[in-house]
Order: structure tokens, then sequence, then C-alpha cells
């Protein structure tokens, strides 16, 4: 046998094969990276969710008991307010103490009966919402953006909310100190949104008589966000939470820019409160 009848592979093909292995690989490459940081952002924001659902739902479960006073248990009063109520924190847009005789004794010592809700950045740094019964903040959930709330009112004790006289639905309001209470939906037209000015600008100020005793619903927003970004993702929205406005995109802190947040909101209505 001679040596031009063997057959093999020249270079070029060789080379030619070798590129087009290169090619096919880089794809696979390509394409495992995009499954790998697909599946990384869905359990991102499978966690950011169950936040938002526990710190929702713990927080209407108990705000909605406030000011369960059972007949003949004559809760001592609480600074700032009379007994049984729902007092707010100075800073009203991220913080709310609900108190409640749960076991009838008169008294507010049991557990659980004088509960606050706010918002801390504790030593590790990550933001979350806590619950205080007397002990000091615990976290409820954690990568918790913002919280706001917002009240609603029976000022005239018709057994009705209060409504705007201009339209736009019931008060929906947050404290300015002195008394006045500033509605949210500064344009009447029925939602809380981008196109509402910011309170203490152009607002409208209502003036609430005695406004913790005659708070009868409470609106929640919380905000969570992911825990690790996606420079991939740009988060170009802007939220509303309470009186709150949040642009991750233009605040104070780079490591907004590039996570994803959700926002959910929830209405509750104080049963016990103005029996």
């Amino acid at each position: 046998m001679t040596m031009k009848n063997q057959k093999g592979f020249t270079l070029i093909e060789m080379m030619i094969a070798v590129v087009i292995a290169g090619v096919l690989m880089g794809g696979v490459y390509r394409l495992f990276q995009s499954q790998q940081r697909s599946a990384s952002a869905q359990e991102q924001i499978s966690f950011m969710q169950q936040n938002l659902r526990a710190a929702l739902y713990i927080m209407s479960t108990e705000i909605r008991m406030a000011g369960y006073d059972p007949p003949g248990g004559g809760l001592p009063p609480i600074p700032p307010g009379p007994p049984g109520i729902m007092n707010i924190f100075p800073a009203a847009w991220n913080g709310i103490q609900v108190t409640m005789d749960l076991d009838n004794d008169g008294f507010l010592f049991s557990p659980n009966e004088d509960i606050t809700f706010s918002i801390y950045t504790p030593a590790d740094g990550i933001r979350k919402l806590g619950r205080d019964t007397g002990g000091g903040l615990m976290p409820v959930a954690e990568w918790i953006e913002a919280v706001g709330f917002a009240y609603a009112f029976d000022d005239d004790g018709d057994g009705d909310m209060e409504e705007d006289p201009a339209g736009g639905g019931i008060i929906w309001a947050v404290d300015t100190g002195a008394g006045t209470w500033f509605d949210l939906d500064t344009n009447d037209d029925g939602l809380i949104d981008v196109n509402d000015a910011i309170p203490g600008g152009a607002n409208t100020g209502y003036v609430i008589n005695n406004p913790l005793t005659n708070i009868r619903a409470v609106r929640i927003w919380v905000l969570a966000r992911t825990r690790i970004g996606d420079p991939q993702y740009v988060n170009n929205n802007i939220f509303i939470v309470g009186k709150q406005r949040i642009d991750p995109m233009n605040d104070a802190d780079p490591t907004n820019d590039n996570v994803s947040m959700k926002l959910l909101e929830t209405k509750v209505k104080c049963r016990n409160m103005g029996l």
C-alpha cells in the first residue's frame, strides 16, 4: 500500500472542525449561563414574594384586632392616647402600634397585646420589617425596601369613613403633625400613584378630630426587593409606598439599580374600633 492511498484530515479541515466545535461549545455555555441566571432570578423572586405575603398577613391579622377591649375590660391609658386605641409612631409612614386586650383582664401586660411594627436595619445591614411586643424588634420579613401606612376615619361618628368632598372616595391620610392629616390622593382620581403630590406640598390638609380614636381602617404598603441584583436588569420603576416615592434609579442607594422589586398593598378594616 502506497502513502498516497491513505486518507486523513487536512490541516484546513482540522481548523474548520475546531472552529465549529468552539462555536457549538460557546452556544452551549451561553445557554447554560442563561438557564442558570433564569433559575437564580426565579428563586430570588419566589423568596421576595414569600416575604411580602408573610409581612402583609401578619400585620393585617394583628391590625384587624386593634382596639379590642371587651365590655368591662377597661384598658388603662397608654400614651399618647386613651384606652384601647391604635397608636401611631411619630414617623407615621413607616411604623404603627396596636393595642388589644386579648385575655380580657383589663391590662396590656400579656404577650401580643401591645405590638409595634416598624422597618429597621440591624447590624447585618439587611433591612427588615420588625415586630416588637416590648422586648425589641424581631424580624417578620427581610429584604424589605419600604413600608407605608395610611388611615381612614369616621370623624363625624356616623358609622361611615370620611370621603373627600372634592371626589376620589375615602380619604386615606397620613399625619403631618399639629393635628393636620393629608389625603394621599391629591388629584382626587381615586388612586394613590405617581400622579399625586407628596404630602406637605400642594396637598389638601384635613383637620381630623381625635384622629387616633377615629381611625376605622388602615391601608398598608410593603415593598420588597431581591437579595441579589442582575447586571442585565435595570430597575427603572417608580413605587408609591404610602407617602414615599421610591425611585431606585435615582435614589442614593446604587445597589437598588439592578434588583427586582415588588409592591403589594392591602386595606384592613379595624373591626373593634368605634364599637
